[in-house]
């Protein structure tokens, strides 16, 4: 993984200030590849990276990577799993002069081979900057499922595109708030989309490019990949034995490294059949593990964890997260997340990350399981929400008036949560219920909150469910968290946090040519009534403990519902205040305080919305009341030189 920037100029050459301008990008990048920085200046164009050297470790693989002979300057950050297959493919050792064993080097070759069309070949992930001297051409996105982060804005004529935002906040035409955004992240505890926490500053979709012409200087955003679902005749036999085989090929790819490789453990279904698949292609004893022990007896899974890598035999760490490593790593982490992200695993992934720099460059991620193989609760619920709907309405009626005077826990998921939320829900549409057991706060809430008005969330669900109203049930919600919640909130979690520690984080069920063979086989496989990864827990049966086999994983969180009763007190006590909220006018300091009192009271359970104002207002200080978002990611570089 690496960082790239650039700065094109649509109509005038660009300056020594720009030039300055790029080495500050690229500076404020250089966590994410701390081995090698390089730029290129071409009057109209700058491109420049910091590369994390994973594939060919020498200076030919050096960033950003020249093709003179063709007119070519690239700055490339990702993996390309095929490259190898691809080259041979297309015989470009043949045809072309090569000076490393890079995929960089290969994705330029392909260019000069298919042109910008070369992209659908590609399985992997990446974002990229690619600029064609002699077509005049500036091209620049990201992979298809956004697993790498790009960013751009625009401004006096100039475009500015860098992996992370911070890099792009002294080039906006101003840093004006995204209300909108923020409207958004009260729902889903990200903010979605293009969107960002500015107004000026946009995020590249996934699966899409822009193509700049420096002749006409016209901008056009292209996407070139969408997931599509096909479903086809598949026997139970074929569909485990097919799916076996591409998982345990992918995960054969993403372990090939020049540098050394790890895996996160979390000891749910994901991680740990990757953890065995490596058994049994013998990379195990040579793996470094690394799995989050959440100090709550409600959210620790560290004995199952144990159950991966006894079983693995792998060369194992633990790390244990409490309320001390939460108050004292608290604010660096935002300082690399660089918007509100209320999701609770932001942190201990970032812990994990911080460890797994002593030992790895590169983690192997579970990433992607849940959502290719129905494996979330919400898909569980929507099989019993056909079940509920068949009850009469004056009973459902009853149920829902019980459920509701159940008195409010906060245990992880707890019983009257999970009632609370699926009585409620199962009288709501598809697209609707699907938000909805997943909302961070209530439409009719975030109206009493906001003082300004907004749209509603539900809009994006709205989108996607009808482009995808062809397929089934349960394909559509794959689909939704396969665009809208891996990409807006997996991927900002894994790539944000793991890089702040420059360690490079792979996803084996992400991989297109696992993908696009999983999305042929139908819902009714993925999942066998109520029981949800059938598919996947068949097909991973071999590499898989009895123990893991037979258990469902319940996700990474925080107990943040229990620490708002105090323990959290040193963060938010500043910032839970009438006079800090003046910085957000947009939201209702009575609507807040009354909410907080009644989770104090445990009349409600609100501890996920009170994380997401935590976060918001604790993002806005270090970037723009204390401004020390800076001086904090040089502590964690600092802290990461003695190590």
């Amino acid at each position: 993984m690496c960082g790239v920037a650039g700065i094109v100029a649509s109509e005038n050459v660009l300056k020594d200030a720009d030039a300055q301008s790029l080495h500050t990008m690229l500076y404020d990048l250089r966590h994410r590849g701390p081995d090698q920085t390089g730029n290129v200046n071409d009057g109209r164009v700058m491109l420049g990276g910091q590369r994390l050297s994973m594939q060919d470790l020498s200076r030919a693989a050096d960033l950003p990577m020249h093709d003179e002979e063709a007119g070519l300057v690239l700055s490339f950050n990702g993996e390309i799993s095929n490259f190898r297959e691809l080259s041979q493919s297309y015989n470009l050792p043949q045809k072309y002069s090569f000076k490393s064993d890079s995929d960089t080097e290969v994705f330029l070759k392909l260019y000069r081979e298919l042109g910008i069309d070369f992209l659908q070949q590609l399985s992997g992930m990446f974002a990229f900057i690619l600029y064609d001297r002699t077509k005049e051409m500036v091209y620049f996105g990201r992979d298809f499922y956004g697993i790498n982060p790009l960013f751009y804005t625009h401004n006096e004529g100039k475009w500015f595109i860098a992996s992370e935002i911070k890099a792009l906040q002294p080039h906006a035409a101003h840093l004006g708030l995204n209300v909108q955004g923020f409207a958004d992240m009260f729902t889903l505890a990200y903010i979605p989309g293009a969107s960002t926490p500015y107004e000026a500053i946009h995020e590249m979709p996934a699966g899409s490019y822009m193509a700049l012409s420096l002749k006409t200087q016209q901008a056009s955003m292209q996407r070139y990949f969408r997931q599509e679902f096909k479903p086809r005749a598949w026997s139970e036999e074929a569909a485990i034995k097919a799916t076996r085989e591409a998982l345990l090929e992918s995960t054969r790819r993403h372990l090939q490294s020049d540098a050394p490789l790890g895996a996160m453990c979390s000891g749910g279904i994901d991680t740990s059949a990757l953890i065995g698949m490596a058994k049994h292609l013998g990379k195990a004893q040579s793996l470094h593990t690394f799995s989050l022990s959440i100090q709550d007896s409600s959210f620790d899974e560290s004995a199952f964890q144990k159950i991966v890598v006894d079983y693995a035999g792998t060369q194992h760490h633990q790390i244990n997260v409490g309320l001390p490593q939460i108050l004292t790593h608290f604010k660096e982490h935002l300082a690399f997340m660089d918007e509100p992200y209320g999701h609770g695993a932001a942190l201990p992934t970032f812990l994990l990350a911080q460890e797994a720099q002593k030992h790895v460059k590169g983690l192997l991620s579970g990433e992607g399981g849940d959502e290719w193989f129905n494996a979330y609760e919400t898909h569980g619920a929507h099989y019993w929400k056909e079940k509920y709907l068949l009850l009469p309405d004056f009973l459902r009626t009853f149920i829902r008036t019980g459920v509701n005077q159940l008195p409010a826990s906060h245990g992880k998921l707890s019983l009257d949560f999970k009632l609370k939320r699926f009585c409620a829900g199962a009288e709501l549409t598809l697209s609707e219920s699907h938000l909805y057991w997943r909302h961070v706060l209530k439409d009719e809430i975030k109206q009493e909150l906001f003082t300004v008005p907004f749209e509603s969330s539900y809009r994006i669900s709205k989108e996607c469910f009808e482009h995808f109203a062809g397929n089934d049930e349960f394909t559509r919600l794959s689909a939704w968290d396969i665009e809208q919640f891996f990409f807006g909130d997996l991927m900002v979690k894994n790539d944000r946090m793991c890089l702040a520690h420059s360690v490079e984080s792979r996803f084996p069920y992400m991989d297109r040519l696992m993908t696009d063979l999983v999305s042929t086989m139908p819902s009714d496989l993925k999942m066998k009534g109520a029981r949800r990864r059938h598919l996947q827990k068949e097909a991973m049966k071999p590499f898989l403990p009895k123990a893991i086999y037979q258990r469902d994983g319940f996700g990474l969180e925080l107990p943040y519902n229990k620490w708002f009763d105090g323990a959290l007190a040193p963060i938010y006590q500043n910032y839970f205040t009438a006079e800090y909220f003046e910085h957000f006018p947009f939201l209702s300091w009575s609507t807040f305080s009354k909410l907080w009192g009644l989770h104090k009271a445990k009349h409600v359970d609100v501890g996920r919305f009170l994380w997401n104002v935590l976060i918001l207002c604790a993002w806005y200080d270090i970037n723009h009341v204390s401004k020390t978002a800076f001086a904090l990611r040089e502590q964690v570089r600092q802290r990461a030189m003695r190590v």
